[in-house]
């Protein structure tokens, strides 16, 4: 078992590695979030289902689109796909999943289907040019795209998916659309994509988490951590005081990984996650409600400072040039890790196995002034959108299954997954669920994130100078303090310029 769920967490390392790019198309994102294949978390959750209030949607009584098949084009990893449409109904989550569909098949009249295109490694070269050259040529050969975060927004800026917000039955207000996302992403009433519960896997799985083992907590007589949180006093420096003390020498005399450690962290999408956390806007938007750069300097530079000191100035802690999942879960099951930052759906593929209890935490905020805390989201997460071919009736029954799908996930889906399995089954008390709470409502996303692969980069920030154990953040910003708005710029333009209108 500890082999299965080390090549699994290895897998899913994996598909998280983000290359660091200037240029769009060459790798301008990571996988994150999948797990590992269609026998991963295959068993039977055995809970019953979590009540949630349910909600209906404003969808007009009476639709038919007489058995139309509505194609939702969709990254071909595992997760991607599972989200979408599953045959295998062998655990509860899949088969909600199928139940999903089958209700929103039947109230609709439609047949949903998946077109499963490139994965991850070639997703940009791949469905991007697929895209562009259907959508451009009105082929209308995908009814729904359910694109990848960090590569699909471009076509947004070549007026190749449709405004949401005009003539369609997509209700972005709904609480199964995401808010933060809704927000940053409309630009002149105009909003291309939307994401939420019917993202399961992809949005709900990858919400940034930390970790913490309650045996060494308990060994090291660490103060109640739950209660730390919620006394707003979880900050990036109470980790660092917290986790200073905690290395020990295994006997070797050099500093490794078989060592004893307060933190393990790596320099990608670990570190990403600090701006989340740290709720860190670079953008604000003028009277008419277009948004532009402005730079949160002072703040940018406290949080740079004090994640360098996390993580460069503390014994305690045990950096890797990359997110290391593998690494940090072995470390825990050998009572040699305090804490590390997860995927929440890791407690799924793996913590279900961990012999020691643990505590699920959110990351930690920037100071106790921040008054919210803020989770990221990784760039596994798949994005919704309807492509500008797709019209009249089609976009009708397209719009129409978009929004039927998103509140159906939110009334049956989301449930199962995210109370059933991973508040139910893969935590050990009930605090954690609690945390698991507060994380899910602190989910953050700005535009910057969204479109960070075609603005330069900008929200690479931190695992640019974590990996080079650079604090200086002056010199980072003063390279780009011209490239990054002027990008950020042409993309706005963009999206006002090519908007599309049904």
């Amino acid at each position: 078992m500890k082999k299965v769920i080390v090549m699994l967490l290895a897998l899913l390392m994996i598909l998280t590695a983000v290359a660091c790019t200037t240029e769009p198309g060459k790798t301008p994102g990571g996988a994150t979030g999948d797990h590992g294949g269609p026998n991963a978390g295959s068993d039977d959750l055995g809970a019953d289902t979590t009540e949630n209030t349910y909600l209906n949607h404003d969808l007009p009584e009476g639709l038919n689109f007489n058995d139309q098949t509505i194609v939702i084009h969709t990254r071909g990893d595992y997760n991607s796909v599972d989200e979408i449409f599953v045959e295998d109904t062998s655990n509860q989550v899949f088969e909600a999943i199928y139940k999903r569909n089958l209700a929103v098949e039947e109230l609709l009249k439609v047949r949903i289907e998946p077109y499963k295109s490139a994965g991850w490694d070639s997703y940009y070269t791949v469905a991007n040019a697929q895209l562009r050259a259907t959508i451009s040529s009105g082929d209308a050969a995908y009814d729904i795209v359910s694109g990848w975060q960090p590569c699909i927004p471009e076509l947004a800026t070549e007026g190749l998916f449709t405004n949401l917000l005009s003539d369609t039955y997509v209700d972005a207000e709904k609480p199964w659309w995401s808010q933060s996302l809704v927000k940053d992403l409309t630009i002149a009433d105009q909003l291309n994509f939307v994401t939420g519960d019917i993202s399961t896997f992809t949005m709900l799985g990858s919400m940034r988490i930390f970790v913490c083992n309650s045996q060494l907590a308990e060994e090291h007589q660490i103060p109640n951590l739950y209660e730390v949180v919620r006394n707003g006093d979880w900050t990036i420096d109470y980790v660092t005081e917290l986790t200073k003390n905690l290395y020990v020498d295994t006997g070797n005399s050099v500093v490794d990984e078989a060592d004893i450690y307060g933190i393990q962290i790596g320099c990608a999408n670990d570190v990403d996650g600090f701006l989340a956390s740290a709720r860190i806007s670079m953008s604000e938007r003028d009277a008419d409600g277009i948004p532009y750069v402005v730079m949160p300097v002072e703040k940018m530079t406290s949080l740079v400072e004090k994640l360098h000191a996390m993580m460069y100035k503390n014994p305690g802690a045990f950096v890797t040039g990359a997110d290391a999942a593998d690494v940090a879960f072995r470390m825990m099951q050998e009572n040699r890790l305090l804490m590390a930052a997860f995927p929440m759906d890791t407690l799924r593929v793996a913590f279900n196995d961990l012999q020691s209890d643990f505590m699920v935490l959110p990351y930690p905020k920037l100071d106790e002034a921040q008054t919210e805390y803020g989770t990221r989201i990784q760039d596994a997460l798949q994005i919704w959108g309807i492509p500008t071919d797709i019209t009249g009736a089609r976009l009708d029954a397209a719009s129409a299954t978009l929004e039927a799908m998103a509140c159906e996930s939110y009334n049956s889906v989301t449930s199962v997954y995210f109370d059933t399995a991973l508040k139910g089954r893969y935590t050990r008390d009930e605090e954690s669920k609690e945390m698991m709470d507060l994380i899910k409502k602190s989910v953050y996303i700005s535009f910057e994130m969204i479109y960070n692969s075609y603005i330069g980069n900008p929200c690479y920030v931190l695992r640019n100078l974590m990996s080079t154990e650079s604090s200086d953040f002056a010199s980072w910003w003063g390279k780009r303090n011209e490239l990054i708005p002027e990008e950020f710029n042409k993309v706005i333009d963009m999206i006002i310029d090519n908007s599309y209108t049904e």
